[in-house]
């Protein structure tokens, strides 16, 4: 395990000699376009937890939404790590990289080097990091992209669709027939549909013509 001081070095943070529990230091990153600044935060409040954060802009705080979309698209999707912190060092990870969930104690080493490769501005480094971290961590979210597509859907996402009462479908289905008792679909995701059959007197004069 990797001691919290070597472990926020790596990530980026400049004078981590001095950094302790209780501590929240900023590395500033100034981009030389608009939107494309960002702060670093290394928040050592909790003891037991260091968070290393990724926020656009240079305010160190979040940005109204209206703000966050004038910003570069990879800024856009959330970059955040919680490390567990075990007797001063690093022992455990959760989070995201690039809006794509990583976790876990093989993961440790390669989020460091995701932060410290941004705090150099070296983002062909980091996205291949964030991409390699996710596939690591065998994410199933949806990618940087706020609206998932279609072939993107996992069964976390297809599921929660289906909760809510929205039928996710790839292929064009053909215009249903309408029917006086027509199914409607409920938490499963659809119902059996009920025969319809015509009344026996209207049968009998079909049958007699």
């Amino acid at each position: 395990m990797t001691s919290v001081l070597e472990y926020v070095q790596k990530a980026g943070l400049d004078d981590s000699e001095s950094f302790k529990a209780g501590d929240v230091k900023m590395h500033y990153s100034i981009g030389e376009k608009e939107g494309t600044s960002y702060v670093i935060s290394y928040d050592h409040r909790d003891e037991k937890i260091v968070k290393v954060k990724l926020i656009p802009g240079l305010t160190g705080k979040e940005l109204p939404l209206k703000e966050l979309q004038k910003c570069a698209v990879w800024l856009q999707a959330p970059s955040h790590v919680d490390l567990y912190v075990n007797d001063n060092r690093v022992d455990d990870m959760r989070g995201k990289l690039l809006g794509k969930e990583v976790g876990g104690k093989e993961l440790i080493e390669k989020v460091g080097e995701f932060f410290g490769a941004l705090k150099n501005r070296n983002f062909n480094k980091a996205m291949a990091l964030a991409v390699d971290a996710a596939k690591v961590a065998k994410a199933i979210l949806p990618t940087i992209s706020r609206i998932p597509f279609a072939s993107e859907l996992t069964g976390r996402t297809r599921a929660f669709a289906a909760a809510a009462g929205k039928v996710i479908q790839n292929t064009v289905a053909p215009a249903p027939v309408a029917l006086t008792n027509a199914p409607s679909f409920g938490m499963g995701g659809s119902t059996a549909k009920k025969m319809v059959t015509a009344p026996p007197s209207k049968k009998k004069k079909e049958a007699d013509a």
